[in-house]
């Protein structure tokens, strides 16, 4: 009787590991807002320095003076009642008010504007001494029905980015000293007030129309644009691009260059803490036996 409980305990621990390490990126969304799942942001999660990429988006558009409730689905992620009241959690909204913890919130934003709000596991999900994030989603403020959000766009060499998803690669000659334009850039409600660049190769740039030249020995690169407008909301965009001499576009979206995704090391980590979590009420409970 003693073995079979065990079993099922290290079980659900081991069942939590590879639902956490699969339930967020590229898989099922587990974070609600007003009870409505988050959307998988339409840009990749990509290591792009200061500019932080959400890896969701919100369902919805939200207005100022709010109040907006959040919700950690554990039902989604399997993970037993129990064992999730244990888990740490602490909520950053990115407007600069105090942080939560627990699997539930509820938060007021007093302010119009793009907010990324993060969840990051506590001390038990520390990689390298380092809070791993769990959870990221871009919230849109609005300061009043009907604003129109900016719209990210820009072209390469004149070649303009439609469906950097689905469409192949755009291919350039290696060493190739490219224009990046962002004058297709909208924001209805007001006016660009920044573009930010980075170019996929470690460098960043600034501006709505700029150059850059890759290394010679540069074979794919992802360039991103984020845009702001002048009530601060941001906009993403990017493009896949591969460097050969034939200087034509790439034949399928298989040969494009892969966009790195954000490290699966959180959800890896979140696993990790449960079969942690698991473990000690094994322990606990062999005391107990």
């Amino acid at each position: 009787m003693k073995s079979s409980f065990y079993f099922l305990l290290s079980l659900v621990g081991l069942l939590c590991f590879f639902r956490s390490a699969s339930a967020h990126i590229g898989g099922i969304p587990f974070f609600r807002i007003n009870d409505l799942l988050t959307l998988n942001y339409t840009v990749p999660s990509i290591s792009v320095g200061a500019v932080e990429i959400p890896q969701d988006s919100a369902p919805e558009n939200y207005f100022v003076n709010q109040p907006i409730h959040f919700e950690i689905d554990t039902r989604i992620l399997q993970i037993p009642p129990d064992v999730a009241r244990s888990v740490e959690m602490d909520w950053d909204f990115g407007d600069g008010s105090p942080q939560a913890s627990g699997l539930t919130n509820t938060h007021t934003y007093a302010k119009p504007g793009s907010y990324i709000l993060s969840i990051r596991g506590g001390s038990t999900f520390a990689v390298g001494g380092q809070p791993q994030v769990i959870e990221s989603v871009l919230m849109n403020i609005l300061p009043s029905e009907g604003y129109g959000l900016p719209r990210a766009s820009f072209s390469i060499n004149g070649k303009t980015i439609s469906d950097p998803v689905n469409d192949p690669a755009f291919s350039f000659a290696p060493g190739s000293s490219l224009t990046f334009d962002a004058s297709a850039s909208t924001a209805p409600s007001g006016h660009i007030a920044e573009y930010a660049w980075n170019f996929g190769d470690g460098t960043t740039g600034s501006g709505q129309r700029v150059q850059h030249t890759y290394p010679a020995d540069q074979p794919i690169a992802a360039p991103l644009l984020r845009v702001k407008d002048s009530s601060g909301f941001i906009a993403d965009n990017y493009a896949q691009i591969s460097f050969s001499s034939d200087n034509t576009r790439a034949p399928s979206p298989a040969a494009a260059p892969a966009v790195p995704l954000r490290s699966n090391l959180a959800k890896w980590a979140l696993g990790l803490g449960l079969i942690v979590i698991a473990g000690i009420a094994f322990a606990v409970a062999r005391r107990r036996a």
